[in-house]
C-alpha cells in the first residue's frame, strides 16, 4: 500500500476507536479525502482501486453500525451533530450506505431509527425557512 492509503487506514481505525462522535466524523472524512487522492487517476479495474474502495466500504459500514447505536445523538441538544452525520451518510457516502443497508435488514432498521431521531426537527426547520409548507391553515 502507498503512504496515503496507509494513512487513510490508520485514520479509519483511529476513528473506529474514537469516543467523541465529532472527532470520529472528522477522522473518517480526512481518511476519505486521502483515499480519493490515492484513487485519482487509477483505473477502476486495478487491484489498488479495489483495495482502497474496500477499505472505504468496510469502515463506513462500521461507522454506520457505531452511529446508529450511539445514544448521545438522541439528545435534544445533539441535533447539529445528528445532522452532520445525516448529511454525511445521505450526501457524501450514499452509495456505500445503500449497499450496506440492502445487505443487512437489521442494520437498515436501526439506520431508519437513527434517521427518525432528527427528521421532526429537520422538517420544523424547513418549515421555518419556507422550504416546505407549514401545517397552519390546513384542515385535517
Amino acid at each position: 500500500m502507498t503512504s496515503r492509503l496507509d494513512q487513510a487506514r490508520q485514520l479509519m481505525e483511529s476513528a473506529e476507536l474514537e469516543a467523541m462522535p465529532e472527532r470520529k466524523l472528522a477522522d473518517i472524512k480526512e481518511a476519505l479525502d486521502l483515499i480519493a487522492e490515492y484513487l485519482d487517476g487509477r483505473s477502476e479495474n486495478s487491484r489498488e482501486y479495489d483495495l482502497a474502495n474496500n477499505l472505504r466500504r468496510t469502515h463506513i459500514r462500521r461507522l454506520i453500525e457505531q452511529i446508529v447505536s450511539n445514544k448521545s445523538l438522541r439528545a435534544d441538544d445533539a441535533f447539529g451533530l445528528w445532522f452532520d452525520y445525516f448529511r454525511f451518510f445521505f450526501f457524501e457516502v450514499r452509495d456505500v450506505v445503500d449497499s450496506a443497508l440492502s445487505a443487512d435488514p437489521d442494520l437498515q432498521r436501526r439506520y431508519k431509527a437513527f434517521e427518525d431521531i432528527g427528521v421532526p426537527q429537520l422538517l420544523e426547520a424547513a418549515k421555518l425557512c419556507g422550504l416546505v409548507p407549514s401545517d397552519e391553515g390546513h384542515s385535517k
